[in-house]
Order: C-alpha cells, then sequence, then structure tokens
C-alpha cells in the first residue's frame, strides 16, 4: 500500500488543510501521516512570516524561516509515495490540482482519483517541482468541495488509489505568467472568470499573444497579482 504524507498550512491563513489535518490526526491511520507545513504562519494567522513558503523551494539552511523551513519539508517527503498539499482561493470556480516534476501524469491521476480533472502543471519554486508526485489540492472558499468531511473521507479512501490504473484524462494546462497588482491598475484588465478562456484583446497591452486562461483572480489571499494565466497542454 502506498503512504501518504498530506500537509496543511503551507500558507497559514488557508483553512481547509489546517482543519483536514487536525481531524486525520485523531484517527490515526497507518497509510497517512500529517505535516503542519508553516507552524509560524499557522500561529500568526498569516500566509507566511518572512517568505512565501510555495515560492522559496527547494529552500535553504541559512535564510528566512521559510526557506529553512522549505528544505526541512522536501527531506521530510522523500520517505512518501505520495504527496498531498492543500490550498485555499478566494476566487470562486477554481478548484484544481497542481503537479509537477517528471512524472507528474502519475499525479494527476492521483488528482482525478480524488474528483479534480483540471490538472496545472507548475515550473516555478513550488512543492510540485522539487517534492516527487506532490498533488496540491486547490479549492475555492466558495466550492461545495471546501468541505472538511469531504477531504477526511477522500483520503482516507486512498488506500484504495492505485497508480497502475488510469482514472480518465486530465484537463491539462501549464502556468505562463502572472499579472500583478500593478499591472492591473495601469492596464484595468476586467475581471474574468475562472479557466474561461480570455479575450486576446484584453491581453494586447501585455504583448501576449497566445490562448490564455485565467485563474486566481482578483485572489485576496494574493493582493500583489491579480491574476495567473495558464494555457492549455492537452
Amino acid at each position: 500500500m502506498n503512504k501518504f504524507l498530506v500537509i496543511g498550512g503551507t500558507h497559514g491563513n488557508e483553512p481547509l488543510g489546517i482543519e483536514v489535518c487536525k481531524r486525520l490526526e485523531e484517527k490515526n491511520i497507518p497509510y497517512l501521516d500529517v505535516l503542519y507545513a508553516n507552524e509560524r504562519a499557522i500561529s500568526q494567522k498569516k500566509r507566511f512570516a518572512q517568505d512565501d513558503l510555495n515560492r522559496v523551494f527547494p529552500g535553504t539552511k541559512r535564510s528566512s524561516y521559510e526557506s529553512s523551513r522549505a528544505k526541512q519539508i522536501v527531506e521530510i517527503c522523500k520517505k512518501y509515495d505520495f504527496v498531498i498539499d492543500f490550498h485555499n482561493t478566494n476566487c470562486p470556480e477554481n478548484d484544481c490540482g497542481f503537479v509537477g516534476g517528471s512524472d507528474y501524469m502519475e499525479t494527476a491521476q492521483l488528482s482525478l482519483f480524488l474528483g479534480l480533472d483540471r490538472v496545472i502543471v507548475a515550473d516555478y519554486d513550488c512543492i510540485n517541482k522539487f517534492v516527487r508526485r506532490c498533488l496540491s489540492v486547490e479549492i475555492s472558499l466558495s466550492s461545495k468541495k471546501c468541505d472538511v468531511d469531504f477531504w477526511v473521507r477522500r483520503m482516507i479512501g486512498l488506500k484504495d488509489f492505485n497508480q497502475s490504473r488510469n482514472y480518465g484524462k486530465a484537463d491539462l494546462y501549464k502556468f505562463s505568467y502572472r499579472i500583478t497588482r500593478e499591472q492591473q491598475n495601469m492596464f484595468n484588465f476586467p475581471k474574468w472568470k475562472a479557466f474561461r478562456k480570455v479575450p486576446r484583446n484584453d491581453l494586447k497591452p501585455l504583448n501576449l499573444n497566445q490562448v490564455y486562461y485565467p485563474i486566481f483572480i482578483d485572489d485576496a489571499y494574493t493582493p500583489y497579482n491579480y491574476a495567473g494565466l495558464i494555457q492549455k497542454l492537452l
């Protein structure tokens, strides 16, 4: 049977993963361990204490608290077959999974098993790039899936996951671009809807001429960015 690590609190003010980890701890499930990634930020109820933990992987020993913690997390995760890292967003209809690394298709199958068929490949300095078979679960606060009981059941059900099976075909995207708040103030982009194609004319001020889909639009968790842009892979 696979061994799973469930991570909550990579961002200390995103509640779902923290609560899921608390519930799983009480159950003492042999194939599941939990990890509170950024305990300092959790105690402060902030996204991070010094640096955004999910932007400083693989981390270093002598730097900020988060950078040192990232290095520790990378080592801890090597003990597990799969890692599931929980996140929240204020952006509606933004439920998806993030994967990375050379074996991301196996992790995409885990995302499908958990009911998330939109999967984004990330190549920036996040946990998915540096931790093998790491799925980040991204759930909108307004989603029906933003439910602790739902995800506790899903985590318990991981005993039935078999990476050699095919659980379907994911809608695969790659992360491409961040629109900063400064750019939004300058160009006044409309408020798009997550995973709906952005009209090309909207992006002319940025000289972006390909087909893009937006995520994390006007997300209060990341006030320094207005939106992320992704492109379809398959």
